[in-house]
């Protein structure tokens, strides 16, 4: 289980317990702290959330809450016997100095901790390949980065598609729901942008207009699958939210640059047809939400798959989706409070 999906779990069973969901938020490198060797100081009740979070019952971790205490009190009573031991050493090294003045071997000398060497690291930056290898983070940020250019041109391959086979759906916003739901929304936001600032370089210049549509998608879909899309079926009607405020921002785009004779998801020949019998407005609407419900549907869900693929990568540390975790590592219905 990693660390990140543990964070989720105390902070859901907080919730439960009648906490704010501003107090119950733990970071990942609080509970990567605990797992660290070495540690000084352990926080008790926090390890028992996590062995809570592992699947224990209260029982076993107040056990574990108990050894830690006692742990800790060990450490301190041998800190104090160490101190001691120390200040006998300088007191007989004084007097045979004579001088007032303590006199240290060089083996004595305790070197500053050096950077690498894991005891002043931030956890979250350990080396990579060595004290000259790249650090973690320096990784994580080469991959974020290729992973929100892969996905401005699997938006791009979408257009081409729809272009090529001349299809009812546009198909260019399966990348930004990917990084939406990877990273969150602002990156999925910037991904969208450049996907139709690229575009206008190759169709025409208001192309970069309808960039606030990709835009919408990418803030609806980044925060909707972290605070409500826990199961399929609300995930299912966060892309038909989706796929309506989008209609909702494309359809005045399309009837002022095009007046309405582009919908931007169906032929000419049918809005024609229905702006007759409907009037301009209401056609654009009707045609381009229900294209936009069967675009937004194939986006959202294939941009999950992708997203579950590039998960366990904890790119981000933000809340994540038990529909982004493995089966094996999604909480199990007693451990959230939405009973997921």
């Amino acid at each position: 289980m990693s660390y990140a999906e543990i964070a989720t779990r105390i902070a859901d069973r907080r919730e439960a317990y009648g906490m704010s969901p501003a107090g119950a938020r733990i970071a990942r490198s609080t509970v990567y702290d605990v797992f660290r060797p070495g540690r000084r100081r352990i926080n008790a009740d926090l390890v028992a959330e996590i062995v809570v979070a592992l699947g224990a019952d209260e029982q076993e971790a107040a056990a574990w809450r108990r050894r830690c205490i006692a742990a800790r009190v060990a450490a301190a009573d041998a800190s104090a016997e160490s101190e001691r031991s120390a200040s006998h050493v300088r007191d007989a090294t004084e007097a045979r100095d004579g001088h007032g003045e303590p006199v240290t071997s060089p083996s004595a000398v305790i070197p500053h901790a050096r950077a690498g060497d894991g005891e002043h690291d931030d956890p979250d930056l350990p080396r990579a390949g060595g004290a000259d290898g790249p650090s973690v983070a320096t990784l994580r940020l080469g991959v974020i980065v290729a992973l929100m250019v892969g996905s401005v041109f699997l938006n791009l391959f979408g257009t081409a598609v729809h272009g090529a086979l001349d299809l009812p759906v546009f198909l260019d916003m399966i990348g930004t729901a990917t990084t939406a739901f990877v990273l969150g929304p602002w990156y999925g936001v910037v991904v969208g942008v450049v996907t139709n600032a690229l575009g206008a370089i190759v169709t025409s210049p208001e192309t970069v207009l309808f960039g606030l549509v990709n835009a919408t998608g990418a803030v609806l879909w980044g925060y909707g699958m972290r605070t409500f899309a826990r199961t399929v079926p609300r995930f299912i009607l966060l892309n038909m939210l989706v796929a309506l405020a989008c209609t909702l921002v494309a359809v005045p785009l399309n009837g002022l640059l095009y007046d309405g004779d582009r919908s931007g998801h169906a032929t000419d020949a049918y809005i024609t047809a229905l702006r007759t019998a409907q009037g301009m407005w209401l056609a654009l609407f009707s045609v381009n939400f229900l294209a936009s419900l069967v675009d937004k549907m194939i986006a959202g869900f294939v941009a999950l798959g992708l997203a579950r693929l590039v998960t366990p990568l904890q790119l981000s540390g933000r809340t994540i989706s038990p529909l982004l975790l493995p089966r094996r590592g999604r909480p199990r219905r007693d451990d959230s409070v939405d009973g997921i």
